[in-house]
């Protein structure tokens, strides 16, 4: 049995939408428990980075351009 223990960190696209995903669940339930206050201080920090970028940059640092390796 192998198993492949190499574990790789996700691209930046993808943690973004998980991040965005556990943000919406966790919204719904800071709304019933009436903490949204508590909750927005928690999620700044994220909503502030995903402001700061453009999906074209997010794009550009997953994807760096290789010029080594392109054909001339």
């Amino acid at each position: 049995l192998f198993v492949n223990t190499k574990i790789s960190a996700p691209t930046i696209s993808a943690w973004t939408k998980n991040m965005g995903q556990y943000k919406s669940m966790e919204r719904i339930i800071i709304i019933l428990k009436d903490t949204l206050e508590v909750f927005m201080d928690i999620w700044k920090p994220f909503d502030d980075f995903i402001r700061s970028k453009d999906t074209k940059e997010l794009q550009k640092e997953e994807h760096p351009k290789n010029d080594t390796q392109s054909p001339k």
